[in-house]
């Protein structure tokens, strides 16, 4: 193999072992530390979220290995099994997110129910978009392969939230941004590097992430209430 393609087919395997520091560092003080120590309390729904989670991780690792390894029909024969598991990962994304949205209606606080809610859901609702956009251009490597970095990187941004939430990095946008977007931010450097442009995935891509964390200045508008409201109706 040629220190060229070694370079290009490594990028995705450093990019995927950024994106497992990102989780380990983001969810150790509130679920990795305390499963350690046994004192671990969570719901089921949380227990489930976490395991589907590391599987996304695990399956995005071992599809960025496949390619440099020549493993090329594997990696696609993977993939088929990919699109499920994409699925589920979306769909446990949004049953975690109503399941905890429901137990503080429950608990009558709706105004918290609320806040919390907003930022999982917008999750959801970007990562199908560009999961399933990755899965349409699966047949043009080039574009399928920086959706999917674009995709798993759209994951990590829970972990760095919590980060900032227990203190470990400044509860600033930039910081954020740079810390969550880093598996990107490589990516862009490699192509800047060894291709001299910018692709037109990460052009688009890019800045429309790096807009995400603003999403809790539209916790109290009106069509967020609106639609918290109708929710907690369904609520028993």
């Amino acid at each position: 193999m040629s220190p060229a393609f070694l370079i290009e087919r490594g990028l995705y395997l450093a990019i995927s072992v950024i994106m497992w520091l990102i989780a380990l560092i983001g969810f150790w003080p509130g679920y990795l530390g305390p499963m350690t120590t046994g004192t671990l309390d969570k719901t089921f729904a949380v227990h489930a979220h976490v395991i589907v989670y590391l599987g996304w991780l695990i399956l995005f690792t071992v599809q960025s290995t496949l390619p440099m390894l020549r493993k090329g029909r594997l990696h696609r024969r993977i993939g088929i099994f990919g699109i499920g598991y994409g699925i589920l990962v979306w769909a446990f994304g949004l049953y975690v997110t109503f399941s905890r949205f429901g137990d503080r209606v429950r608990l009558d606080d709706l105004d918290e129910a609320r806040f919390q809610a907003i930022s999982p859901f917008v999750d959801m609702l970007i990562f199908p978009v560009l999961f399933a956009l990755a899965i349409y251009y699966r047949r043009q490597p080039e574009v399928h392969k920086r959706l999917m970095v674009l995709a798993g990187t759209m994951l990590m941004i829970a972990a760095v939230a919590r980060m900032a939430l227990n203190e470990i990095i400044p509860t600033s946008i930039f910081v954020i941004d740079a810390i969550w977007l880093s598996p990107i931010l490589v990516a862009i450097l490699h192509d800047a590097w060894f291709k001299r442009r910018l692709h037109l995935v990460y052009g688009i891509g890019f800045p429309i992430l790096a807009l995400v964390p603003a999403r809790l200045m539209f916790v109290d508008s009106s069509l967020w209430r609106a639609m918290t409201e109708w929710a907690a109706t369904f609520v028993q």
